[in-house]
């Protein structure tokens, strides 16, 4: 299977994703994110969208990172609603 797909996403969207992308993978016990099924492919697949995410996103490698990624997961949740329960923030 070869080509390429476009994808259109927010600001607020790809900053959390590239947040959650970069967390060291495989290790649930401190926190960081776990490729599902622990698969090659799955590997590679999310390493591919993390590196995208690297070339078109300049906030992640400059000052203020921290308040970036804030006031994205603030504008997504004000946009999106929360989800049910306690634990989701």
């Amino acid at each position: 299977m070869a080509g390429t797909v476009s994808i259109t996403l927010g600001r607020a969207e790809a900053l959390i994703l590239f947040e959650i992308l970069s967390r060291e993978p495989d290790r649930p016990e401190c926190g960081k994110f776990q490729v599902p099924g622990n698969r090659d492919a799955d590997y590679w697949a999310f390493d591919e969208l993390l590196g995208t995410l690297e070339r078109v996103l300049p906030e992640p490698f400059g000052p203020g990172y921290d308040q970036y990624l804030s006031d994205a997961a603030h504008n997504l949740i004000r946009r999106r609603g929360r989800l049910p329960g306690p634990d989701h923030t």
